[in-house]
């Protein structure tokens, strides 16, 4: 994989910025619209903790820790195994109600 910026890929990543973020505010106010307590019930937590004095923890661990979690999880734990798995990367990647068996003999190899 080349690891430069493709042809106008500084204009497809603003494009699918600011895509994302009109979906998340569409998705946001139709569920403010539906269950004005839904959203503020899951937000009162982070607004008291941004609110203290030790708010740069709470942004730390959102902006560098949250995806470097991921990140480790995924290509660390679930790529090795899901690569050699019977379903593969492609079976993987693809939701079925029949996989039942096989994720559980994913998971036990995880753990």
């Amino acid at each position: 994989l080349p690891l430069s910026m493709p042809a106008r890929g500084g204009r497809t990543l603003v494009v699918s910025v600011i895509t994302l973020l009109l979906a998340a505010a569409v998705y946001a106010s139709a569920v403010l619209s539906i269950d004005s307590g839904a959203i503020l019930h899951d937000v009162r937590p982070f607004a008291v903790l941004m609110q203290s004095r030790t708010w740069w923890v709470l942004l730390i661990a959102a902006a560098i820790g949250a995806p470097l979690a991921e990140e480790l999880l995924f290509r660390g734990l679930m790529y090795g195994v899901l690569r050699t798995s019977p379903v593969g990367m492609v079976g993987a990647a693809l939701p079925r109600p029949s996989c039942g068996r096989q994720c559980i003999q994913i998971i036990r190899c995880m753990v």
